[in-house]
This record gives C-alpha cells, structure tokens and sequence, in this order.
C-alpha cells in the first residue's frame, strides 16, 4: 500500500474549499488490508472520499471491497467511478445494488469514464 499526501495551492480553488481533505483510493482489487486502508483513511479526516476503479478484481470476488466500502462510508461520503475490471464482470451490478442499498446515500456510482483524449488544465501540487 503506498499512501501519499499532497497539497493543492492555485487561485482557481474557491475559497470554501480550504482545508478540505479527499481521499483518494485506486485499485484495490478486491485485497484485505485487514483494516490498515480504513485506519490510514480515517487518519486523515476526509470531507470526501474518492474511489477510482478497480475495487473487484475476478467474478464473485467481492467480500473484501464490500468491507471497505461499508468502512468507508461511516468516515465520509464516498463518490466511486468504475473501473475496467468492473465494466467486464457480471457480478458488478449486484455489487453495486448491494453498496447503494445498505449504505444510505452515501455511497454515489458514476459509470466507467470511456478512453477519450481530452485537455486537462494543470494544477500545481507541492508535498
């Protein structure tokens, strides 16, 4: 597990925005981290939490990112993008049903972002 800590300085974020912490968690593929991921998550006090893809790995495989998931949501609301690994897996849409139903609204889906170029204007982010 690698967990890294930046901070974003520009004119261009508002200020309501100050202080606000995003966790951001990628590719977990369905791994235990028997609760080191939550605690390290919780450690920093997150506004929002971000997942980006990839939470499950293979076909009924899912034990593991349900456990985080649900671990998650008592810390911050958490905003998941799919990843590739769930665009393909049947078992994705009941993982996902299963998530949005027991989590009381704060679990929110959006749909795998399709590969498409596209300019992105830089942000200077200094540790």
């Amino acid at each position: 597990m690698i967990t890294s800590e930046f901070k974003i300085i520009s004119q261009s974020v508002p200020p309501r925005f100050d202080g606000f912490v995003i966790a951001h968690v990628s590719d977990l593929h369905n791994r235990e981290f028997d609760g080191e991921l939550i605690g390290k998550t919780s450690l920093v006090n997150p506004d929002i939490i971000v997942i980006t893809g990839d939470m499950i790995h293979r076909e009924d495989e899912t034990d593991a990112a349900e456990k985080f998931a649900l671990g998650a949501v008592q810390l911050a609301p958490v905003y998941y993008v799919t990843g590739n690994h769930e665009k393909v897996l049947s078992c994705y849409p009941a993982f996902a049903d299963r998530l949005t139903s027991s989590t009381s609204g704060r679990w929110r889906i959006a749909s795998m972002i399709e590969s498409r170029s596209a300019r992105l204007r830089s942000v200077v982010a200094s540790p």
